[in-house]
């Protein structure tokens, strides 16, 4: 398992040596950082667009309390 490990570095090494194309995301440490909070944000919006049709739905089963359509529809947006 280490030798595999360490032919994968080696080939992986001569291949971006090779290739100044190649894009190395782990030096570019700004990069990833923006990349990781554009990410974060996207999550957040997500959750709170989520909890908003969350609150919506509770308040439809209050004048259908058997709409099993409902039902089902918040216990998925709560998972």
């Amino acid at each position: 398992m280490f030798t595999k490990l360490c032919i994968a570095a080696a080939t992986s090494a001569l291949v971006s040596a090779e290739d100044p194309s190649v894009t190395m995301f782990l030096a570019d440490t700004g990069h990833a950082a923006s990349m990781w909070q554009d990410e974060r944000e996207f999550e957040s919006g997500v959750r709170r667009v989520m909890q908003l049709q969350t609150t919506d739905l509770e308040k439809m089963i209050n004048d259908h309390p058997r709409s099993l359509l409902l039902q089902t529809e918040i216990a998925t947006q709560k998972v």
